[in-house]
């Protein structure tokens, strides 16, 4: 599933926007209490960066195969939860 392709904000109010929406006009996704502000600020960093971290998990699953072309269990361990974890993310 893809999220919009406008970067996500939160404002001083706790409010997270995306920008480019209708008519290149700001559109409110969620309005959070004030004392959320931390929390909103998360959500737009995890949004604005999901598609760079799993691309970045990608590519160290592939470099991990290309450097151990049979891996220790403790490695294939390891290298089912990476897939697992990309799968999810994917969903």
């Amino acid at each position: 599933m893809e999220h919009t392709p406008w970067r996500w904000h939160e404002t001083m109010d706790a409010e997270i926007l995306i920008e480019g929406g209708q008519e290149n006009d700001p559109t409110l996704i969620c309005s959070m209490f004030h004392w959320q502000s931390e929390e909103a600020a998360f959500i737009v960093r995890a949004v604005n960066n999901h598609a760079k971290l799993l691309d970045a998990l990608e590519q160290a699953v592939l470099f991990i195969e290309g450097v151990f072309p049979q891996p220790s269990p403790l490695l294939k361990q390891d290298l089912a939860y990476y897939r697992g974890t990309i799968k999810e993310a994917n969903k």
